[in-house]
């Protein structure tokens, strides 16, 4: 679902809390939403290792979700009228442009179905690892089958069923402390989420609070799951009961990072190449292989030019999301770099759908301080996005020198800039009072590149 359901919050929390207020409103559409998400996830069930329904299943959600723009969305509707569809619908696909997210942007309205229902949709927010925000539409048959799917597959691999688990996450929380509440989207999943900031004794309450939940799995970003790990060292602390296994996702997953994890959690690493505008798109399964989640989404590997190219080359990830028809994102640009094939036969696992591997990705690590700490990328970021900005990137000059890149929007003020940059250099000296963070209005083409085709929200220059 867009957003987790939640139990009432914790004692101490303000009930005007925007943030639980948030979670408490998806509580509700979520458990409206559950007799549709427990059916669709029996299909799915049904049909995981049934590589012929998969392949029909995908080629029909296609032809609907096209025929459905090129009737509904402005955007594509010139191409319906003047065009016969091909009978192909993957031929039909390959005749529409490539979308970037600056694109649907600049042409948002444009790009949205004529007939949405509000009650219906929902405006989500991206995490900005580009260094680009940016807010799209989906709705609730997108959710559901997106919660839907997760669960099928999550069912293989937890013991005592997928209905009957405790999560741990492990983000850059928002709130303080820690924080537990009941997912529909995961199956009534009991979810634990704590942050890693604050006192030493906060910390050794947190961390005590995780020993306590067991959790069944854990969940987060790979450099989270690292500074968990390294903190529970640092405190001289023990870890929690080994899980089943850590899921990690939205990070470019190291060799390294990997096997820090495995060794602290004592459990298999599941990394996911997962995006908010399209949700989990491929996952590895208990045998490694990366899975594109083919029963919702149409993924194409292609050239500089756009075309496709040939199975196991490496080219540009674009993806079609077939179950969002509100904001249809077809042959969406990720700017990631991979290579995809079809399946040799059924995994070891029973899946049949194609296999993605990834060759460069979002690294959205933490910025690592002359004193030793370390400071989440996102948690900046977080903050330069409570502002009216189009772009923005963080560079880090010098070990102790951290450079803010913004591009402003027009409504963007001179005391919003003073702000921003007060804002940011308080949150860098409480974590270490050595760092200077300097902040530079720029334009769009002053941003720097590492290889990727997408632009990053940041770049560590002391490493080159």
């Amino acid at each position: 679902m867009a957003t987790s359901p939640s139990a009432p919050p914790a004692a101490g929390r303000a009930a005007a809390d925007p943030e639980v207020e948030a979670v408490h409103a998806a509580a509700l559409d979520g458990a409206l939403l559950w007799p549709r998400t427990y059916a669709a996830y029996q299909r799915y069930a049904a049909m995981l290792d049934d590589a012929a329904a998969a392949h029909a299943l995908r080629r029909s959600r296609l032809a609907a979700l096209l025929h459905h723009a090129v009737r509904n969305v402005p955007v594509y509707r010139e191409r319906g009228r003047h065009r016969a569809a091909p009978a192909d619908p993957a031929e039909f696909l390959a005749t529409f442009p490539l979308r970037s997210k600056q694109q649907l942007q600049a042409r948002f309205a444009d790009h949205c179905d004529d007939e949405l229902r509000p009650e219906q949709s929902y405006s989500v927010h991206t995490s900005g690892t580009t260094g680009i925000p940016f807010t799209f539409l989906t709705d609730q048959h997108h959710a559901v089958h997106l919660a839907a799917l997760n669960l099928a597959l999550e069912e293989r691999e937890t013991a005592g069923g997928v209905f009957h688990r405790r999560i741990l996450e492990l983000y850059d929380a928002r709130h303080h402390g820690w924080f537990e509440f009941t997912s529909t989207a995961r199956g009534f999943a009991r979810v634990g989420s704590g942050t890693l900031r604050g006192t030493e004794d906060a910390l050794r309450a947190t961390v005590a609070r995780i020993r306590e939940f067991r959790p069944d799995s854990v969940t987060g970003l790979p450099s989270q799951c690292v500074e968990f790990v390294d903190l529970v060292a640092e405190l001289g602390l023990a870890m929690p009961p080994a899980p089943a296994a850590v899921h990690t996702t939205s990070e470019l997953l190291t060799p390294a990072a990997r096997a820090r994890i495995e060794e602290g959690f004592q459990a298999p690493v599941r990394d996911t190449y997962a995006m908010r505008e399209m949700g989990a798109i491929a996952a590895e399964c208990a045998f490694g292989t990366r899975h594109v989640m083919d029963e919702r989404l149409w993924v194409e590997v292609v050239d500089d030019d756009g075309h496709p190219v040939a199975d196991g080359k490496q080219g540009e990830i674009v993806i079609t999301n077939l179950m969002n028809r509100v904001m249809p994102f077809i042959r969406y640009r990720t700017g990631d770099l991979g290579a995809l094939r079809p399946a040799e036969g059924p995994c070891a696992c029973g899946r049949t759908s194609d296999v993605l591997q990834l060759t460069a990705g979002r690294s959205n690590w933490a910025i690592e301080l002359p004193g030793g700490t370390k400071l989440a990328v996102l948690t900046l970021t977080r903050l330069i996005r409570q502002f009216p900005v189009e772009r923005y990137q963080l560079v880090k000059r010098r070990t102790d020198l951290i450079e803010a890149l913004v591009r402003p929007l027009p409504a963007c003020r001179t005391e919003d800039l003073r702000a921003m940059e007060e804002l940011l250099r308080a949150t860098c000296r409480q974590s270490d009072s050595s760092v200077e963070l300097r902040l530079r209005t720029v334009g769009s083409h002053d941003f720097l590149s590492t290889g990727s085709r997408k632009q990053v929200d940041f770049v560590d220059l002391t490493d080159r």
